[in-house]
């Protein structure tokens, strides 16, 4: 599962669904306000450098 801000998180949204699938994204705070690509995947919280970054360790860690 991905928790993740689509006001902080500077991700497009639309881009994690199709990369992971939609029922494996759940969109909401992930207590991290103003912090850039960050996301909450299997209860660990993940911050990158960049959204392709961010992505990419998403995609490993499922």
């Amino acid at each position: 599962m991905i928790k993740i801000c689509e006001n902080c998180s500077r991700v497009i949204i639309d881009r994690l669904k199709e990369l992971v699938g939609k029922e494996n994204v759940q969109v909401g705070c992930v207590g991290s306000c103003g912090t850039p690509y960050v996301a909450i995947v299997n209860w660990k919280k993940i911050t990158c450098d960049s959204e392709e970054e961010l992505l990419e360790e998403i995609k490993n860690r499922l």
